[in-house]
């Protein structure tokens, strides 16, 4: 299992240093439809999805199918934007483990997901998926 990273700019691939650092595998991809298909073939626990840019329009679709292929994984929402910042978000997605703004230390963001990626038992699933 890993961590997912869904987005298009450069702060995706710094999150996906930083998670890496923190010893948790980590998948970078561009776009919903590539994480579709990694959500298909590779065990997530963590999915952190840039709720802005290219992958805005789907992300909750995402969001959905990320809940029905890989129930015990958990979503991260990084936005910027006040309305999507105000928690509300919480009551629209079963999944959601966490909401971070984009000025969020990429430390911090590592550190959510691995808290995220614990197993209960307490070790950390090494592998993730990014978006």
């Amino acid at each position: 299992m890993g961590t997912l990273i869904v987005g298009k700019t450069n702060l995706a691939k710094l999150w996906g240093h930083h998670i890496n650092d923190a010893g948790m595998r980590v998948d970078v991809v561009k776009t919903n439809d590539d994480a579709a298909m990694q959500l298909r073939t590779c065990s997530y626990r963590v999915v952190v999805l840039d709720l802005e840019g290219d992958t805005e329009d789907n992300a909750f679709a995402l969001t959905d199918y990320a809940c029905v292929r890989q129930p015990e994984a958990q979503v991260v929402f990084v936005a910027d934007k006040p309305s999507l910042l105000d928690g509300s978000l919480f009551r629209f997605c079963v999944n959601m483990g966490g909401l971070l703004s984009k000025s969020t230390p990429p430390g911090d963001l590592a550190a959510l997901v691995g808290h995220l990626a614990n197993t209960g038992d307490g070790r950390k699933q090494v592998s993730g998926l990014a978006i």
